[in-house]
């Protein structure tokens, strides 16, 4: 899910579309934690047994689909569906905060290796067409840059409920 942006093209007269985005992502990895521990008023306690700082290895695997201005050769672009699958390994450091043993708050950040299949895309601006490469692409859960296979990165923060 997503804000579906509009892009600008031209065919004979400006017009716009969204980007009409659809799809999906799994992610799954393991939470290596450091066991949680404040100081106060000079002696150390113990927190929530969820509370802390964690490394996580990370894979991310998805597909979707969205609108995008396509050359279809002698200046003639239309708009066109990519359908894009994409993967990245990742390690992931965070730090979460549990608040009255209800609350969970999470800060993370990753780095590790993205692949994917997105292809090169147009913008019309200025009575022109800007041409953007695939050296970077923004997959929704991750963003890779450099060319594919390339760097990966993502960074989040969650807000939960615990339940007992």
């Amino acid at each position: 899910m997503g804000k579906s942006e509009r892009i600008d093209w031209y065919n004979n007269q400006v017009g716009s579309v969204k980007k009409n985005q659809g799809g999906a992502f799994i992610s799954g990895g393991y939470k290596f934690g450091k066991l949680p521990s404040f100081i106060l008023f000079g002696k150390t306690k113990m927190s929530h047994i969820m509370q802390g700082t964690y490394v996580k290895p990370i894979l991310y695997l998805g597909y979707y689909k969205e609108n995008q201005i396509q050359d279809k050769g002698n200046s003639t672009y239309e708009v066109g569906k990519q359908k894009v699958t994409f993967g990245a390994l990742q390690i992931e450091i965070g730090k979460q905060w549990v608040f009255g043993d209800k609350v969970l708050l999470d800060f993370y950040y990753g780095l590790g290796y993205g692949i994917d299949n997105k292809e090169d895309t147009y913008q019309y601006y200025n009575n022109s067409y800007d041409y953007y490469d695939d050296a970077t692409a923004f997959n929704y859960a991750n963003a890779r840059l450099g060319k594919s296979p390339g760097l990966s990165a993502s960074f989040g923060l969650k807000l939960g409920l615990l339940l007992r």
